[in-house]
């Protein structure tokens, strides 16, 4: 398999098949020896394609002489991987994308396909330096939904969270290429070691242990990583275990804790010293967290399968309590662009995130904190899911909170602390 063809998968999986970007960009390059660089140029084409779905729809119709709905899908999913190369890849020749383009149309969308793809990829290249015209007439939401490619209803939505000022900065935030943070998993001088390593760095502005690499540096190969002595976890993540502030001595419970990353910060916070337990609904799940929390030395934690929106009942009441729930994860669609394009509100995800804080509170002893957290930016998720338990659970008080815009570094994160008040 070449790599626009994998590429190509990728995108029509998500588009069509209601599939997941991460999942299948992982399957495709564990399962046909793809090498670094092609890896990198598969997940440059797909995942910038996702991250400018609506966008290129946009262009695309304002050359074609039919609409976008009467093309079939494999025929779509081809010109819109020719489209982003020719408008944001630099390096890769207008020549090239249109000519490869065509052969993956005529491949998955027959022989007759080919010539219209050719002509609206030549099209859009001739005029690509005039394509800031295709959002002409378009105002508002509409105009910012074609723009940095959030569903309408996604534009509502963050707008309502970050107020008309701060709207389009956070969508061009979140539609940017993400950056690669790890964080410091080790007590040795990790710049120091990064620096033996050949890996560039640039120390995080937020986090106390987050650092910025090169994002086409794989480095799951290196000592640092397969020894455990750095994570990859976005820098917001990471405050949020901060903003726990968990305590050396504590027993805690880190509830919906896969895949396992705050769940090892916390261990890592601790010198190794808490009383940690960690909960998913998941089996699969766990089994991964556990390879993690190895990986990361954070074997002390006990990770076990248990569904949070039920009380746990282990006759154990914990001193702190991570909860990050479920939720609709408009904070990560940078990494995940599939969440911006199909976002839409779920009554039932607002049912759970509550029978799940309801139910967790219940193992907080008295005095203890509580940290309700979300990598999503809607108020139906976040403070109004607060007020609603405070207002049903009078001994129960918000401490602090804290929101995180994304900044094109950084996602998207909610974090609130509620304190028992109770004797």
């Amino acid at each position: 398999m070449k790599p626009r063809e994998a590429a190509f998968r990728i995108v029509y999986e998500v588009l069509y098949n209601d599939g997941y970007s991460t999942i299948a960009l992982e399957n495709i390059r564990n399962n046909h020896g793809f090498d670094s660089l092609d890896s990198s140029f598969i997940t440059n084409i797909a995942m910038g394609t996702l991250r400018n779905s609506l966008y290129l729809d946009t262009v695309i119709s304002s050359f074609s002489n039919i609409k976008l709905k009467k093309i079939s899908p494999s025929v779509l999913t081809a010109i819109k991987i020719g489209t982003y190369q020719i408008l944001f890849m630099d390096r890769v020749p207008d020549s090239a994308a249109c000519n490869e383009t065509v052969k993956l149309a005529g491949r998955f969308g027959g022989s007759g396909s080919r010539g219209f793809v050719n002509g609206i990829l030549r099209n859009i290249s001739r005029n690509k330096n005039d394509i800031g015209r295709v959002l002409e007439g378009l105002t508002g939401d509409s105009l910012l939904s074609a723009k940095y490619s959030f569903s309408p209803e996604a534009v509502r939505e963050i707008r309502r969270f970050a107020g008309n000022e701060k709207t389009e900065a956070v969508l061009e935030g979140l539609n940017a290429s993400p950056a690669m943070c790890i964080r410091n998993n080790t007590h040795e001088n990790i710049e120091a070691l990064m620096t033996a390593e050949g890996i560039e760095f640039e120390k995080g502005s937020f986090g106390q242990n987050a650092y910025y690499v090169d994002p086409g540096r794989d480095i799951s190969d290196t000592d640092l990583y397969t020894k455990g002595m750095i994570a990859i976890q976005d820098e917001g993540a990471q405050e949020m275990v901060e903003f726990m502030n968990p305590i050396k001595g504590e027993r805690i419970l880190d509830a919906c804790a896969a895949p396992g990353g705050k769940t090892a910060y916390i261990d890592f916070l601790t010198q190794g010293g808490p009383d940690i337990d960690a909960y998913d609904i998941d089996h699969d799940r766990i089994t991964r967290m556990k390879e993690s929390l190895d990986r990361l030395g954070a074997n002390r934690v006990r990770a076990m399968i248990g569904d949070m929106s039920s009380a746990l009942n282990n006759g154990v009441l914990y001193d702190a309590i991570l909860l990050d729930v479920p939720c609709s994860g408009l904070g990560t669609s940078q990494r995940r662009p599939e969440i911006k394009l199909k976002y839409k509100n779920s009554d039932s995800l607002l049912v759970l995130q509550a029978a799940i804080l309801d139910a967790t509170v219940q193992s907080l002893g008295p005095g203890g904190r509580l940290v309700y957290g979300t990598c999503t930016l809607t108020c139906s998720e976040n403070r109004a899911q607060v007020d609603r338990f405070i207002e049903d659970n009078p001994g129960f008080k918000l401490i602090k909170e804290k929101t995180i815009l994304p900044d094109g570094k950084r996602g998207g994160f909610y974090m609130a602390e509620l304190r028992n008040q109770n004797d």
